[in-house]
Order: C-alpha cells, then structure tokens, then sequence
C-alpha cells in the first residue's frame, strides 16, 4: 500500500469583493429598469407616448446607473490595495 500524494492548492490572488452587486449603482439601474418596463408595458396598451416615456426612463436610468459607477458608486473594477494585500486566507 502506497503513501497517498498531497494535494496542492491554487487560491485566488485576493479575496473577492464582498457586495455581491449590491452598490447604489446596481439597485439605481435594476429600479430604474424595472420601472421604465412597467411604464412601457402600460404604454402598450394606453398611449404610444406613455410606452416611449417608458423608454426614455430605461435610457435615463442606465445613463444615471453608469454615471454612478464612474464617481466610485458601483462594483469596482479591479483589486482594491486592501484586497491585493497578501495572504488573506492564512488568518
């Protein structure tokens, strides 16, 4: 009977952000959305111009959504300093 191997490892460079999404940014553009397509499919079935005002409220929340995440409002898009610190799993 032999010696089982050992088992090596690859771990991530850092640890992974912890707001699964959930930014000001994030939750500005999924209402937003939501209520632009709530406005539109109203729309459909009342106005022509209520469906497009449904539109225009999509545009302007994915306009304000991007707006917030360049001022630093969203997910980041790459490692922080405080992430890329060292081995965070050996704690």
């Amino acid at each position: 009977m032999s010696t089982p191997e050992m088992e090596t490892y690859r771990l991530p460079e850092a640890t992974p952000f912890e707001n699964h999404g959930r930014t000001v940014a994030g939750w500005t553009w999924a209402i937003g959305v939501c209520v632009g397509f709530l406005v539109a499919g109203i729309g459909l079935i009342v106005s022509p111009i209520m469906a497009w005002t449904g539109v225009a409220l999509i545009v302007l929340a994915n306009i304000v959504a991007f707006a917030l995440h360049v001022t630093g409002r969203g997910q980041p898009t790459s490692l922080t300093q405080t992430a890329k610190g060292g081995d965070w799993y050996t704690n």
